[in-house]
């Protein structure tokens, strides 16, 4: 198991209370601005569970705490992580920042994850934003998702992983742009789009059928069904981590 240092990134042993790089004292930011449930979140490897209370205000991220040294106020640590997320040189640290974005469910990460989502040019990190917001659940993502699963030239990973981000969502304006994937040339994209409409309760195999009934089943739950939303919220509430 290894801690990731939240300023540096560095990797420390998961008893370290200091970073052994930068010198930061990582036992006091996870009492002070993580939450001792959130400590877990900085080790790979780690499976806790349970929810993440990272008194994060209504309006914008957590706040940090004061440098004893200089008195100056600290960045929160969902602050050093969307620094991380949108200023990183290294792109490993930033797709492993907008994992643990994703895991602390932050919902003032999803206009950044969204941006590079649709802009940021590298797969691997666009994949996990999309894996990202799907774990947030905020339907403000929806139309970047739906832009990213449609987009014939997006990367087929990131397609796909956007695919089941808006089935764990579960916004009814994801529907009717889901069943034309299913004749989508490539057989992976359409095995993603058959499983998410599955999960939203439209059969695949009605979508595809001539006539439309399933085009018909999703324009109807479009205009004023209900797809499991709240059932799918109650999933995410109930346990952060996998």
């Amino acid at each position: 198991m290894v801690r990731f240092c939240p300023r540096c990134w560095k990797e420390n042993p998961p008893t370290a209370e200091v970073c052994w790089n930068c010198g930061l004292a990582l036992g006091k930011l996870e009492a002070s601005q993580a939450g001792p449930s959130c400590a877990s979140i900085l080790m790979r490897g780690s499976t806790a569970s349970g929810h993440c209370d990272t008194g994060q205000a209504a309006d914008g991220p957590a706040r940090g705490g004061v440098n004893q040294a200089t008195g100056d106020p600290e960045p929160s640590y969902e602050e050093k992580l969307l620094d991380a997320l949108n200023h990183h040189p290294v792109p490993e640290i930033r797709v492993r920042a907008a994992w643990v974005l994703g895991e602390k469910r932050s919902k003032h990460a999803v206009p950044a994850l969204c941006r590079i989502l649709l802009h940021g040019g590298d797969p691997a990190l666009q994949r996990q934003a999309a894996e990202s917001l799907g774990r947030i659940g905020a339907t403000a993502a929806t139309p970047a998702l739906l832009q990213a699963a449609t987009a014939e030239n997006m990367p087929l990973p990131v397609r796909g992983q956007s695919v089941r981000a808006l089935a764990e969502i579960g916004d009814q304006r994801s529907l009717l742009a889901l069943v034309p994937l299913l004749q989508a040339r490539s057989a992976f994209l359409r095995r993603e789009a058959q499983q998410a409409l599955n999960r939203l309760g439209i059969s695949g195999k009605a979508a595809e059928r001539p006539g439309g009934t399933g085009q018909q089943s999703a324009s109807a739950r479009v205009r004023g069904g209900h797809i499991g939303s709240e059932r799918r919220g109650a999933e995410r509430r109930g346990g952060w981590v996998r």
